[in-house]
């Protein structure tokens, strides 16, 4: 098997992360919550408009990990201000760790922790 590829991404890639976190999130979540509260969740929390606000936050970071050409999950990090409960500023928070289901068992989330 080839390396998985932890990358660093930005404004360029938006499209590509508004694909992954919300197939992820569908993954994860779908089968415990009404269409409706998914949708909700899906338009407030991961829409082009908020991931962009969340892309050009200087606190936040966000990676994916990449098979070849393959998107295989992502990973958010906050610092700072952009923490969801405030750390201190030495603090970094895992806001979002996602892997896409047809991946669980192949070390991806493990190299996005790492």
């Amino acid at each position: 098997m080839d390396k998985i590829v932890i990358r660093k991404i930005s404004i360029e890639d938006l499209h590509g992360l508004q694909k992954i976190s919300r197939q992820t999130f569908q993954e994860a979540f779908a089968q415990d919550n009404s269409e409706a509260n998914m949708q909700k969740y899906l338009d407030a929390n991961l829409s082009e408009s908020q991931l962009t606000v969340e892309l050009f936050n200087p606190q936040s970071e966000f990676y994916f990990a990449e098979l070849g050409m393959d998107v295989l999950g992502y990973m958010k990090l906050n610092k700072g201000s952009a923490q969801t409960e405030q750390l201190g500023e030495e603090g970094l928070e895992i806001e979002r760790i996602y892997v896409l289901s047809k991946c669980y068992g192949l070390g991806v989330g493990a190299a996005l922790y790492n």
